[in-house]
């Protein structure tokens, strides 16, 4: 396909240059009307241009900054602007450099032809799977916008549930270094002082006091070797908890506790209902769909059944069949989906589903965290308790004594 350079006039005073694929010079000229722009001159380039060819460069775009060029694209189609104006004008006023970094290559590409999803596609750590599946429907099916609008309310939902559960982590997770940091300092400031006492005034010394004495002496005399051996095991720690056998025998344990295998359950089917939701409701077939959503369970057991249960779609049997065979799911999900399947209803019974599950998570995480709070105060005391009660036995002991 021939390769052609052109001029044009956007607005009353910018010129616009650029080149595009076409098969014709009438090609180009209907493409840069379409896009809102007023051909000057075109002129054919001998060789392609291989635009795919050339990678991407990273860049690094927040969620929050993807979240919001998304929504204000889809507020530019709303209004009737065309899509490749409309990039050119997100591009403009985009906030960072990194986002007119990402959305001039966008520009640059759809402007030599390339469609808003191949744009979009250069750059997977900006755009998930799931976006860009979702995308190319809604490309196929003509609602480019509702997708957009739809795939900002998904992404915001799933932060939101984020930033609570962060949010009340915040509070235990200060208490516990507040209690540490001041564990560190009687160890290794107050417990020595108190030591040099004790062995003063002579006697055998009780077991809890010993302990900690000995505790105080190793970080006293080794707290470089105790720091770089903590290091080593955070960052094995790290090393472990990413192993897929470490996460499989981790979900296997936590799913044998009636607690949490309730929280695990009510994480998995909402992601995964909700993004089926909102695939099957920009045009995605049901098959890719189900490949798309099935990363979002992230458990492994749960992948091998979708992947079972999508051979029994490929063999022709409904979704409900399918995984209530791979056992997939509780038979709550399944029947309710098979309801929707019979009347037709199924992109609104997934959105029942995923918006019941997501309560129920909402709920178990806030119960979780309530409790949480105390068990921290708890432990916490009883290290501190520890602490006082094997400075003042010594004490006690010199009294007996001089009674």
């Amino acid at each position: 396909m021939p390769l052609f350079s052109y001029q044009a006039k956007q607005g009353p005073t910018q010129i616009v240059e650029g080149t595009m694929q076409a098969p014709s010079q009438d090609e180009v000229v209907a493409r840069l009307l379409r896009d809102g722009l007023v051909p000057m001159a075109i002129l054919i380039t001998p060789g392609e241009l291989d635009g795919d060819s050339r990678p991407a460069r990273r860049v690094r775009v927040t969620g929050r900054e993807r979240r919001q060029f998304t929504r204000q694209l889809t507020s530019l189609l709303r209004a009737k602007m065309e899509l490749v104006p409309a990039v050119t004008v997100l591009k403009e006023q985009g906030a960072s450099r990194a986002v007119k970094e990402l959305l001039g290559d966008m520009e640059r590409h759809m402007r030599d032809g390339q469609t808003f999803s191949a744009a979009i596609g250069r750059h997977p750590r900006v755009f998930s799977p799931l976006f860009l599946s979702a995308i190319r429907a809604g490309e196929a099916a003509g609602k480019l916008d509702d997708i957009l609008l739809r795939l900002v309310a998904f992404d915001e939902q799933r932060e939101e549930l984020e930033s609570r559960l962060r949010g009340a982590l915040a509070y235990p997770v200060l208490l516990l270094l507040i209690g540490v940091a001041c564990l560190g300092f009687f160890i290794w400031v107050v417990v020595p002082r108190m030591a040099g006492l004790f062995t003063q005034l002579g006697g055998a010394l009780p077991g809890p006091t010993r302990l900690l004495i000995g505790l105080s002496e190793i970080l006293s005399r080794h707290w470089l070797w105790v720091l770089a051996g903590l290091a080593a095991i955070a960052v094995l720690l790290r090393w472990v908890s990413r192993q897929a056998w470490m996460i499989n025998l981790a979900e296997r344990v936590l799913k044998r506790i009636g607690f949490t295998r309730a929280l695990l359950e009510a994480q998995q089917i909402g992601r995964f209902t909700r993004t089926l939701q909102l695939l099957l409701h920009s045009g995605l077939p049901v098959f890719q769909a189900m490949d798309v959503a099935q990363p979002t369970l992230g458990s492994a057991v749960l992948e091998v059944r979708m992947r079972a249960a999508q051979e029994h779609v490929k063999r022709g049997e409904s979704i409900a069949e399918s995984l209530r065979a791979a056992n997939c799911f509780p038979p709550l999900v399944t029947q309710m989906i098979a309801v929707g399947e019979s009347a037709g209803t199924l992109v609104d019974v997934l959105d029942e589903l995923a918006s019941y599950y997501e309560r129920s998570l909402d709920e178990t995480l806030r119960i979780l965290t309530s409790l949480l709070e105390p068990l921290m105060i708890l432990v916490m005391g009883l290290l501190v308790g520890f602490c006082v009660l094997a400075m003042v036995l010594p004490i006690f002991q010199m009294t007996q004594l001089v009674r």
